[in-house]
């Protein structure tokens, strides 16, 4: 995949499964092993308070 097709995923303008299903990228090896780490991701609040009093 290239990096502004990743961008576009990590901004939240896309998935990584439209990218792929877009032809941007491929997958190699077991497929399973994204899926599960899928599962464990979490979508942060990019307004995320670090430091008190900078939100």
């Amino acid at each position: 995949m290239n990096r502004s097709d990743l961008d576009a995923v990590i901004t939240g303008q896309a998935t990584r499964g439209q990218q792929l299903a877009a032809g941007n990228g491929q997958l190699e090896g077991d497929v399973r092993v994204l899926q599960q780490l899928n599962c464990v991701l979490i979508n942060f609040d990019p307004g995320f308070e670090i430091m008190p009093g900078t939100r």
